[in-house]
């Protein structure tokens, strides 16, 4: 299985305009996920660019697209020279995309530091009862994995095993690495893992708005099973790798690079 890094410019405003126009935005609500989800789409064939993640320059006009596709740019500038209509050429020039290729095989005990925006939730399997707000979370529902630990190991239950770290950052640090270890799980194991940057995000899918954690991680793993791996840089980690989530940036073990990448 072949993997190729995608690299394209992304027009902003033109971005925007066009998902105005195609009705994407729900209830004000612009998520720059499901507008590329659909536009790419459109562009290259469901899933072919997945996962992806877009870099936004400091006043939102211009983008920087990264994403892993199984195609290397020339396959990919003719696919959406042949069947993208012209305004979506207009937010991805064809003739700017650019791609290499990633290694077809790691080594086992390879340390790799990474960057991954992700959105760590979890399914509820059964109706969770949540006393502090006096509420129930329903059976299928999704949530932040930080909430439904807390949840499920409170400050006062001597039982809870193993206790959360003190200090809110810590906690949720804590069990997003919890997540991330799950989801990898014999690809790498996670050595490291900083929770650089959380917030509260509103999501369009299809005609409803979800909320939930959106939040970037930095760290440095050590690569486990090779095919495994290779197999999870292709495909991305977690829920939501369609609409700009779970793809693994890799970078030299032991770095602090920023996300600002251009």
């Amino acid at each position: 299985m072949s993997t190729h890094m995608v690299h394209a410019p992304i027009d902003v405003r033109a971005l925007m305009k066009w998902a105005g126009l195609r009705g994407l935005m729900r209830r004000g609500t612009f998520d720059d996920g499901w507008a590329l989800h659909v536009l790419l789409s459109g562009m290259f064939g469901k899933g072919v660019l997945q996962p992806f993640r877009i870099f936004w320059s400091d006043r939102r006009r211009m983008g920087t697209l990264y994403g892993y596709a199984s195609d290397d740019g020339a396959v990919l500038r003719e696919t959406a020279t042949t069947v993208a209509p012209p305004e979506y050429c207009a937010i991805i020039r064809p003739g700017q995309i650019r791609t290499k290729q990633m290694p077809r095989t790691f080594r086992s005990g390879q340390r790799l530091g990474f960057e991954m925006r992700a959105r760590p939730v979890r399914r509820v399997y059964e109706d969770v009862r949540d006393a502090k707000h006096g509420k129930v979370v329903k059976k299928g529902a999704e949530v932040d994995a930080f909430w439904l630990e807390k949840l499920r190991s409170p400050a006062d239950d001597a039982t809870a095993s193993p206790p959360l770290p003190s200090g809110a950052v810590a906690q949720r640090e804590h069990c997003y690495r919890q997540w991330l270890t799950a989801r990898l799980a014999s690809a790498a194991e996670v050595k490291a893992c900083r929770l650089r940057s959380y917030r509260r995000a509103k999501a369009v899918r299809g005609p409803t708005v979800v909320e939930g954690p959106d939040v970037v991680l930095q760290g440095e793993v050590e690569v486990g099973d090779t095919s495994q791996f290779a197999h999870v840089l292709r495909h991305g980690v977690g829920r939501h790798k369609a609409y700009g989530y779970g793809m693994l940036l890799l970078r030299p073990a032991n770095s602090r690079q920023t996300d600002a990448r251009r």
